[in-house]
């Protein structure tokens, strides 16, 4: 898919939205609203409305804009292909000459996940890819249930949508897990990219905005296709190895096949006029897939514990999962059933430290000769809480109150199960 040539620019005049708008959620550029279905376009549809229209790229957003609607001019489907699967803006808010906003379509509800913070409540949230870099015990914690398949299935479509959006010279610049949501329960497109605004088009280049962790080498540019084979190959390591701060290739699963591994090893060792491109991802993640498991792994859980002992087991089991995931040896398997909701959506801020305590903790040996925490059935609660209070932090501090509300559920229920075993683990001991 080219660049089609540029058409009129559609405007939205901010008087013609109705005044009492439902609020989705705010970000650091802007606040999103529910537009729903309108006259001018045939989805339902959201309006972001930055928060300083002053400092708007106006002339960028123009491009945007202007590519999506000549691409419905020249080829529908492949516009209604593009929609599908990104926010991508599709016209200007103005208010007295001014771009105040933009309109872009409403997340599908096919991205929306029934999430359980705790053992007797659900809350419907974006399933931003995020989720899964946090290992199997808190995947289940919270109701996920996603197979190793699914993730290359998530690669794949992704590798793909990159590879189409650089074909017609357009680069994303911040990929990161926290633009991303995944869909694995339901037909269609597996990804959906958001912050689409930011992204580079020809010569018009974004704003060069990374996520923290997810930067490029010192040195290079953001807003390049070499920036983004960057984040992919990171994206790869991290969502195979579900670890969210990794960068180390070595870290991928033993049983990763050999392609994938090259693959990776190259995104983000080799010079970046060598790394793979999209189209070059598509045969090993193809590769990956077919030899991948589709069985979910199922953790021993001991929140819900019935005795001191029985509690100590399941946290040694949840720690030999991990390990031997990491291991790329099979695991205890469940089946998915999980279900989607449109609700509004919000972006998390991912506390990157927080999983270096998790991966510590379930690398390490037991020693059934020291009375240590493990032992004592409080590594995963404290680990748990410490996880569950930064991402809530983060997220507050981001300026995510949705994330930062659902994130502080889970760190009461986790702060709760630790004084739980804390007490269990007292009286065991006397």
């Amino acid at each position: 898919m080219s660049a089609p040539e540029a058409t009129t620019t559609p405007v939205v005049e901010l008087s013609e939205l109705p005044s009492d708008l439902e609020k989705l959620g705010s970000g650091g550029e802007g606040v999103v609203y529910k537009l729903g279905s309108t006259h001018f376009s045939s989805r339902p549809c959201a309006f972001k409305k930055y928060k300083s229209p002053d400092k708007v790229n106006e002339a960028h957003l123009e491009k945007l804009v202007k590519f999506i609607n000549k691409l419905g001019e020249v080829a529908p489907d492949r516009k209604e292909w593009l929609l599908n699967q990104a926010a991508w803006p599709t016209h200007l808010v103005r208010d007295d000459g001014k771009t105040v906003g933009i309109i872009m379509p409403l997340i599908p509800d096919r991205f929306f996940q029934l999430l359980s913070p705790t053992s007797t409540s659900t809350t419907k949230r974006a399933a931003e890819l995020q989720y899964l870099l946090n290992g199997p015990e808190f995947e289940q914690s919270i109701g996920l249930k996603v197979s190793e398949r699914q993730r290359y299935e998530f690669l794949e479509d992704f590798a793909n949508l990159l590879r189409v959006l650089h074909g017609a010279e357009i680069r994303v610049g911040d990929i990161s897990v926290k633009n991303l949501l995944f869909c694995h329960n339901a037909p269609g497109p597996h990804v959906y990219l958001l912050d689409c605004d930011s992204m580079s088009i020809g010569p018009s280049e974004g704003p060069d905005v990374q996520t923290p962790g997810w930067d490029v080498p010192n040195g290079e540019k953001p807003q390049t296709k070499e920036s983004d084979a960057y984040k992919f190959g990171l994206l790869a390591l991290r969502l195979l190895a579900s670890d969210q701060s990794t960068r180390n290739p070595n870290d991928l699963p033993a049983g990763t096949v050999s392609s994938v591994r090259s693959l990776t090893q190259r995104a983000l060792t080799a010079s970046s006029s060598n790394r793979p491109t999209p189209r070059d991802w598509l045969g090993g993640i193809s590769q990956g897939k077919d030899k991948a498991s589709t069985e979910v792994a199922e953790v021993a859980s001991a929140k819900t514990p019935t005795t001191s002992a029985k509690a100590s087991s399941g946290i040694s089991t949840a720690t030999k999962t991990i390990s031997r995931r990491k291991q790329g040896k099979p695991v205890p398997s469940a089946v998915s059933t999980n279900a989607v909701s449109n609700t509004p959506a919000t972006t998390q801020t991912t506390a990157t430290t927080s999983t270096n305590a998790t991966s510590t903790i379930a690398s390490q040996p037991s020693n059934g000769d020291v009375d240590s925490t493990e032992k004592k059935g409080l590594g995963w609660p404290i680990t748990w809480t410490i996880v569950a209070g930064l991402m809530c932090l983060m997220n507050f501090i981001g300026g995510h109150p949705g994330s930062g509300f659902f994130m502080l559920i889970m760190f009461i229920v986790n702060l709760c199960w630790l004084l739980v075993r804390m007490d269990e683990s007292k009286d065991s001991s006397q």
